[in-house]
């Protein structure tokens, strides 16, 4: 068994590619519900609006604003995802330069509607912000491999029987 409850649906008939953009979208909609959803309760309990409560301000804040910035979040992780595949085809090899281009691409395409000198702004600062997150991103797995391999303590020495 697969771990699937009966009746569940599943999503495993897809290939990987299609099965990758919707786990991303996924992903995407429960990080930006999540945040979206902390954030505006607390400027709901900071800023009420109306007669009402500190409390009930907060949820309305939550209710009209978090489905709204979670689809936002979640069409971002499904454009770069779109992106990043794209350019790992295009290139036919996986480094750093595609997060890059696919973070550059998105941020570009994302505010095409603003126009094309924003766009191109945007996609510049995307792509830079790419490289940035995923500098941290290596560094911080190089410290958590290193601190890995000095933590293990040495096996004991063996006793010499004579």
């Amino acid at each position: 068994m697969d771990g699937r409850r009966p009746g569940e649906p599943s999503n495993g008939h897809l290939p990987s590619a299609r099965r990758g953009i919707f786990e991303q979208v996924g992903e995407g909609f429960l990080i930006g519900g999540a945040f979206s959803s902390a954030f505006h309760f607390l400027r709901g309990i900071r800023n009420p609006t109306g007669g009402c409560g500190r409390l009930a301000s907060a949820a309305s804040a939550v209710r009209s604003n978090a489905p709204r910035r979670a689809g936002s979040a979640a069409a971002f992780f499904g454009l770069y995802y779109v992106f990043d595949r794209g350019v790992v085809l295009a290139r036919r090899k996986e480094d750093r330069w595609n997060s890059a281009a696919a973070f550059a691409a998105t941020m570009g395409v994302l505010s095409m509607r603003r126009g094309a000198c924003t766009a191109v702004g945007c996609a510049l600062f995307g792509g830079a912000v790419g490289l940035l997150l995923d500098g941290a991103v290596h560094v911080f797995d190089q410290k958590i491999q290193n601190s890995a391999s000095v933590s293990q303590p040495a096996p004991p020495p063996a006793a010499v029987i004579s």
